[in-house]
């Protein structure tokens, strides 16, 4: 045959690599979408009645991580098939090495499906790294899968598999080289790679949101199963990876547990199962004197909200000045409950919201516990109540730091309004404003038939401090000098003026809600999710409070009738407690949090810090080399005095709290699951 005969076939309709990329990402998606049904009707069984629709839903998000894996897995066949000498459509040698690399990774993606059915079966959990925590003691290991497992069935399954796996390979993905065609014209052949690549770009990333596709997206569902079947076990063992071990001594939480049980008052400590589950009856609360309904609660939690940049606390920190950054706040703070001394145990946002909603601070290490997908499991005082219509607002996307995978999964029936839900335009990186998101909020929680929680999540007060062109009424200040600014703990003027409209936005949000079903009925908590530095170096500046210390404010209006002021040591894993203790709701319990309205003796006050611990008077601070310092912190006008040397007893005794409760609350992390019936 001569040349010229060879290369007269008519030319393809795609670049061969293309072609060739495309039947490599259709199997490879078949095979995993196999992989994923044998899942599906090997535990479906056991899974009770299902909603077809969130069936579907799982599947389709399983799909999407299904196709994620495939792209990354296919990567280097779609870059290196660039290099005319590894081109398996030309080179008999790449074909070859091409097929032997992807039969083995198909071998390998089986193999790993089929550890995962085992281990769910034994653990009700997709594969993640606990795998290797469990496999440290081989032979123990080893005996157990031999024993409960049909191993040897198992790997003659997986021979054959593979065999036929590398068969279709051959004959259907990467056929052998065939009479050479003529080339494809050079702008379809552009047309089609960039089609692949942003085709590989979009499929890796996932969504079309602000944010990628994430574990946390499977856990939207209201049931276990469909979780599992929502997510990719390959992909979840990865992201598993930086949380390998577990970040915890359980001698330690057993030695202090004594200690522990007492200050956490639980009714029935049983050190031998470290029991701390306690029983909380309902108290009056604020609905005394109402018909039995049940109240409204409305947790705002409002963004870098510093205490010493208010009206209402900063003064007794900072220098006087007549910035006024909060005139609304600090009007009802007159009206309410105000806590001076609540602190964050710790920041940023993701840290500050995990420790509300679950009451244990986040010393997870070194990503934050909303990221870590094997503490996803947590109780929360949210799922206690019963009745409830549950809302979460939040002007951006709830894919932000996994806190969907947190909430959705520990919150059934939580409805989750984000960035798309609203008729608003997307005001920069946080979505819609903050009083866009106030009115918004009004607006559903005043449509609901019957009791409402909600948890409101603003997000302007940060940078780049976004004020919309219609902010109902608000003006922005101009002409203050920098020395006028730092004077109040404001490091420039749109930091000022974003503290500023965020009162402003609070107080049109209670204009909005008056005349509505909400008003007299509503318990409203509002308080910072951290603080910033202080940038003219006041005395808690160097104890690093600045950060740490927020208002806490009970603001009900027509409930609350006599305003009152708590000035002792308290922090967030407080809040939730004391608002099931406000709306008068019994709960139980086994985290950090407490009631701070139930009476206490002052040395049972503290607030515990990542660096350090609180009580009324002292702070105890662990430094980078792990030595403590003791300082009074709570002298007049925000002075601060070490007293390390002369106070040796009472170094102690915050030390040894201190250590019982790092104990405490690492392990509390991995076993503050759901609470079920108590035996």
């Amino acid at each position: 045959m001569s040349p010229s005969s060879r290369t007269s076939a008519a030319p393809p309709a795609l670049p061969p690599r293309v072609a060739l990329a495309l039947r490599l990402v259709a199997a490879q998606l078949g095979l995993l979408y196999l992989l994923r049904a044998v899942f599906y009707f090997w535990f479906r069984g056991s899974a009770g009645e299902l909603d077809a629709g969130e069936v579907f839903g799982a599947l389709w998000t399983g799909a999407k991580f299904d196709l994620r894996l495939v792209l990354v897995v296919s990567l280097p066949l779609l870059v290196l098939a660039l290099v005319p000498a590894l081109d398996p459509t030309r080179r008999v040698g790449a074909r070859r090495a091409w097929l032997a690399l992807y039969a083995l990774i198909g071998t390998l993606l089986t193999l790993l499906h089929v550890v995962d059915l085992f281990h769910y079966d034994y653990l009700h959990e997709r594969l993640n790294v606990s795998l290797l925590d469990n496999a440290v003691e081989t032979d123990i290991a080893a005996q157990m899968v031999f024993e409960s497992y049909p191993v040897g069935w198992t790997l003659l399954g997986l021979a054959v598999a593979a065999a036929l796996w590398t068969w279709l390979l051959a004959r259907l993905v990467l056929p052998p080289i065939g009479e050479p065609r003529a080339p494809v014209a050079r702008r379809r052949a552009r047309l089609a790679w960039g089609g692949l690549a942003v085709f590989t770009a979009a499929g890796i990333y996932g969504k079309a949101s602000w944010y990628p596709l994430r574990w946390s997206d499977a856990y939207g569902n209201s049931t276990t199963f469909t979780t599992a079947l929502a997510l990719n076990p390959v992909l979840f063992f990865v992201d598993s990876l930086p949380d390998r071990g577990h970040p915890y001594d359980e001698a330690l939480v057993r030695a202090h547990y004594a200690e522990l049980a007492d200050l956490l008052e639980v009714e029935h400590p049983d050190a031998a199962t470290l029991d701390f589950r306690r029983h909380v009856p309902a108290r009056a609360g604020l609905a005394r004197d109402l018909d039995g309904e049940p109240l409204n609660l409305v947790v705002i939690h409002l963004e870098s909200w510093s205490g010493f940049q208010t009206g209402v606390l900063g003064a007794a920190l900072n220098p006087p000045n007549d910035l006024n950054p909060s005139p609304f706040f600090d009007e009802i703070a007159a009206q309410g409950l105000l806590f001076t001394d609540f602190f964050i145990p710790r920041s940023p946002t993701a840290r500050s919201v995990f420790a509300m909603v679950t009451g244990l601070p986040d010393v997870n290490e070194p990503r934050t516990a909303s990221r870590n997908p094997r503490i996803v499991d947590q109780h929360t005082l949210i799922a206690e109540l019963d009745g409830y219509e549950k809302h979460y607002f939040l002007g951006g996307s709830a894919a932000w730091a996994n806190i969907r995978g947190l909430l959705a999964h520990n919150v059934p029936g939580l409805v989750i309004h984000e960035e798309g839900d609203y008729d608003a335009p997307r005001g920069d990186v946080w979505g819609i404003s903050d009083l866009v998101l106030f009115e918004e909020a009004a607006r559903v929680l005043d449509a609901a038939d019957g009791p409402v929680f909600a948890f409101l999540q603003t997000s302007g007060n940060h940078r780049p401090y976004t004020i919309p062109e219609d902010s109902r009424g608000f003006e922005v200040v101009e002409g203050l000098s920098e020395a006028q600014l730092l004077a109040g703990g404001f490091p420039s003027l749109e930091a000022y003026n974003g503290f500023r409209f965020m009162d402003h936005s609070l107080k049109h949000f209670f204009e909005v809600l008056k005349g509505t079903r909400l008003w007299g009925r509503t318990v409203f908590l509002m308080y910072g999710d951290h603080g910033v530095p202080a940038p003219h170096g006041i005395p808690w500046e160097g104890l690093q409070l600045c950060t740490a210390n927020v208002p806490l404010l009970v603001y009900a209006p027509e409930l609350v009738t006599t305003p009152q002021r708590y000035d002792f040591a308290c922090s967030s894993v407080d809040l939730l407690p004391t608002a099931l203790g406000l709306i008068g709701k019994a709960y139980d319990y086994q985290a950090l949090g407490r009631d701070l309205l139930v009476p206490r003796s002052a040395e049972r006050h503290f607030a515990f810090l990542y660096t350090g611990l609180l009580d009324d008077e002292l702070c105890l601070k662990v430094l980078p080399d792990g030595s403590r310092r003791l300082y009074e912190y709570r002298l007049p006008g925000g002075a601060v005095r070490e007293v390390t040397e002369t106070r040796p007893e009472d170094l102690a005794r915050l030390s040894r709290r201190k250590d019982a409760l790092d104990a405490f609350c690492a392990w509390m992390l991995y076993h503050n699951g759901p609470l079920g019936p108590r035996e």
